[in-house]
């Protein structure tokens, strides 16, 4: 794989030194291409694939045959990576579902709101100081997730993952989308894989995850086409407002939901507050909107605080694809 062509460094830690200090395209290609080896992931997978094409002169970045069957060149070293996939990997933890964000920035929904809730006192809770990776519901579902969300099954479960190509890249309205050359894949656990939930009257709840389809090459307006192969361990699953990978919850959680208004519906702010082992300490903050459109429709979102060793952690902001 002529894998002295690669840089060497230690970590993922370095990816971002790679960009901070503005190497070429070529070299943070290749940055990626290493820290894949070092620590295979669906993540960096995506990673990988969203850079390859700086490995290839431009005249080669894209053979189309005619504009509904585009078709991209395989490449050896990203071949390689699609094989090591297929053959299984198990990842290293952990993974975190905290949104991306720079420095102390909030999401622009929750930076509106955020001076008119104040988050109550806290003493470390349930989660201790262990982290849990967060996947808001309703109307969000686990699907809207799958990298991280399978990458974080592997690594607190400690179990292989594997994932088969089952269908290349698409044209779509912005030009071909996918990860260099797949646009469909199958990802498949070496065995069932829990999922904690709460329903919305605080009953635990959860899923057993087996399987995931995931689509890289869903365009806006389509209907959704990442499905999960999941079976629910309680009927509350359905109806389950909040589901994390990590400390399974014993019983019922107390919950308390308030709401604040304003002059419209884009003012309304509910914040849902859950006592997961009824300590009287809240371990979950829940914060929900919408957010009124720009140029196109409106995006109902969603924050969630998490209690983490006393102290309030914002671990996931989920928040509706806005078509334009």
């Amino acid at each position: 794989m002529q894998m002295n062509r690669l840089l060497v460094i230690v970590g993922c830690s370095l990816i971002a030194a790679a960009h901070a200090q503005s190497f070429s395209p070529r070299q943070q290609a290749e940055f990626l291409l290493k820290s894949f080896w070092d620590s295979p992931s669906l993540q960096a997978f995506v990673e990988v694939g969203e850079w390859i094409h700086t490995l290839l002169p431009p005249e080669r970045a894209m053979r189309e045959e005619d504009l509904d069957n585009p078709r991209r060149p395989p490449i050896p070293l990203f071949e390689a990576v699609k094989k090591r996939l297929a053959e299984g990997i198990i990842v290293r933890g952990p993974v975190s579902s905290r949104p991306e964000s720079s420095g102390d920035t909030l999401p622009d929904p929750l930076a509106k709101n955020i001076k008119r809730a104040v988050l109550p006192s806290v003493r470390s809770s349930f989660f201790g100081s262990e982290e849990p990776f967060i996947v808001p519901l309703r109307p969000f579902t686990l699907a809207d997730q799958f990298v991280s969300f399978a990458d974080a099954l592997s690594a607190f479960h400690h179990v292989t993952i594997r994932m088969k190509v089952l269908g290349p890249a698409r044209l779509g309205p912005h030009g071909v989308s996918g990860v260099w050359d797949v646009g469909t894949a199958g990802i498949t656990f070496a065995k069932p894989v829990r999922i904690n939930g709460l329903a919305a009257n605080g009953t635990a709840t959860g899923a057993d995850i087996t399987s995931l389809r995931a689509d890289f090459a869903t365009n806006c307006g389509e209907p959704g086409l990442n499905t999960i192969g999941a079976k629910s361990i309680t009927a509350g699953w359905r109806g389950a407002i909040l589901a994390w990978i990590g400390k399974t919850p014993d019983g019922t959680a107390s919950m308390s939901t308030r709401q604040l208004t304003g002059k419209d519906r884009y003012e309304k702010l509910v914040i849902d507050t859950i006592d997961v082992d009824r300590d009287s300490v809240p371990d979950f903050s829940i914060w929900s909107g919408l957010e009124q459109a720009v140029a196109s429709t409106d995006t109902f979102w969603k924050a969630v605080f998490v209690n983490i060793a006393g102290k309030w952690e914002l671990l996931a902001f989920a928040q509706e694809a806005d078509c334009t």
